[in-house]
């Protein structure tokens, strides 16, 4: 990606970059790693690029997506993004009897998340008075 932190705001990349330079720590965005090998002293990174770097310890730290090929949502008529279920801010899909909640769909992947998109649906579907999640307001770590 082309920052540090892709999630966080802008600012936070940049302070994080900059702690980072000033500790001697490289970094390189924007492109893929092609191959990682151990070596004696450490670890020796191949880029996409061709650029080589070697260094003691490698991070990587690329996220997760969901797991959702072949289950059927496509032939359900779900609306599908990158292979997540797209819903809006009350959790229902384009199928008017389908909702999805969790890491199946693009919010914040953290387990009280989908525990609270859950008890949204549950509530929804109770008839209950709903408020979409403030998903600026939960609490993570990065």
């Amino acid at each position: 990606l082309k920052r540090l932190v892709p999630v966080e705001d802008e600012n936070s990349s940049k302070l994080l970059e900059r702690a980072f330079r000033k500790r001697g720590i490289k970094f390189n965005l924007g492109t893929f790693f092609s191959k990682a090998e151990y070596t004696q002293d450490g670890v020796k990174v191949t880029l996409a690029d061709g650029k080589e770097f070697e260094a003691e310890i490698l991070l990587v730290a690329i996220g997760r997506g969901p797991v959702s090929q072949g289950l059927g949502y496509e032939e359900q008529g779900v609306a599908m993004d990158r292979g997540y279920v797209l819903v809006d801010e009350y959790m229902r899909t384009n199928v008017p009897t389908i909702s999805a909640v969790g890491d199946l769909v693009p919010t914040l992947q953290l387990a009280h998340v989908g525990f609270a998109e859950g008890i949204l649906v549950a509530e929804r579907l109770a008839g209950l008075k709903t408020v979409p999640i403030d998903y600026d307001g939960v609490p993570r770590v990065t």
